[in-house]
């Protein structure tokens, strides 16, 4: 199937964005890793980001939507066509689901992240593209940038590059769902419970509402 031999590039091709240059963009009491002559957009609601090369983007959004997969799928369908999603891991206030969509007659990997903030959720999407960027590389480019939006004045650090491609190995042997998806559906549910730490600093620093440039 289609989404094994996808998933064994990773682990062959992995690590051309470990070292890839990322620098912190500050705002108004917030701020987030971005790439390298990356355009990034901000509005009172939205952070939009996109690198040079087109190979990533990803926003965060506040809104009033709840955290869950009506929210996420909503956005995705509006968004790239058809969304194919893990299983949700899903903790108090928080529902997350990695995947693949189409855009542009190709497949983009996709890790989504809706957390309640008191009575509003912020909405973060990170895309990749899977002709460029392989799925390692995806999730550590995704927790260098897009999970790194944090409020303050420093971004918030990501987990340990290569002990992270670690626990997406370890998930990626456990036996598959029966989605044809890298790791039938399974994969990104088994990796976010390991990024605890990040999801404990972004529990004590959420970014601002409204988003404002410095």
């Amino acid at each position: 199937m289609w989404w094994l031999a996808g998933f064994a590039c990773s682990g062959s091709q992995a690590g051309r964005i470990h070292a890839a240059p990322v620098s912190e963009t500050v705002g108004d009491g917030w701020a987030v890793g971005v790439p390298e002559g990356a355009r990034v957009t901000v509005d009172p609601r939205i952070l939009r980001v996109d690198s040079a090369d087109g190979t990533m983007w990803f926003d965060v959004r506040w809104t009033t939507e709840p955290a869950n997969e009506i929210t996420a799928h909503t956005w995705a369908r509006a968004t790239c066509t058809p969304p194919m999603w893990d299983d949700p891991w899903v903790t108090d206030g928080r529902w997350a689901a990695g995947g693949l969509c189409m855009i542009a007659n190709h497949r983009w990997w996709m890790i989504h992240v809706l957390e309640r903030v008191g009575d509003r959720t912020l909405h973060t999407a990170f895309l990749a593209d899977s002709r460029w960027v392989v799925y390692e590389d995806a999730w550590v480019l995704a927790t260098r940038t897009a999970l790194s939006f944090a409020g303050g004045e420093h971004a918030h650090a990501p987990p340990d590059a290569d002990g992270l491609r670690v626990q997406i190995r370890l998930a990626g042997a456990e036996p598959p769902g029966m989605m044809p998806i890298p790791g039938g559906g399974k994969l990104s549910t088994r990796i976010f419970p390991h990024l605890s730490d990040l999801w404990a600093a972004r529990d004590r620093a959420p970014p601002p509402d409204p988003l404002s440039p410095r």
